[in-house]
């Protein structure tokens, strides 16, 4: 089976495709991810049965779904699957470049929290 490489992308991102379910199961297995941006379309499988193994594995790396499907049902389902955020097709790239960032400070426990101190008023 033919694994593509890890590909350069804007913003820092070091980022591995897989283009289908069998593919991210053997990524998946073999490194260790900040994120992932799982499409719930995956040939192969669903991404909604990998995000479920990933949980009862606890893989506790976030995981954002991108998917068409911007149903209610279709967005509560991913979230009870164990998905951390949820993007509906089609959108602006810049989106994106906010969400992965702000899912993977969150899961490091470097979120932005701000303290002040001063005269108030």
């Amino acid at each position: 089976m033919d694994i593509p490489r890890r590909h350069g992308c804007a913003r820092g991102f070091a980022v591995d495709h897989a283009g289908d379910f069998a593919q991210t199961c053997l990524k998946s297995a073999a490194n260790l991810y900040d994120a992932a941006l799982l499409d719930l379309c995956l040939p192969g499988g669903g991404g909604h049965d990998l995000l479920t193994r990933w949980r009862a594995s606890r893989c506790d790396m976030p995981v954002l779904i991108m998917t068409a499907q911007g149903g209610w049902s279709d967005k509560a389902s991913g979230f009870e699957a164990g998905a951390d955020d949820y993007i509906v097709k089609p959108f602006l790239a810049r989106e994106l470049e906010f969400r992965l960032p702000a899912q993977i400070r969150r899961a490091k426990g470097t979120g932005r929290a701000r303290d002040v101190c001063g005269r108030l008023g």
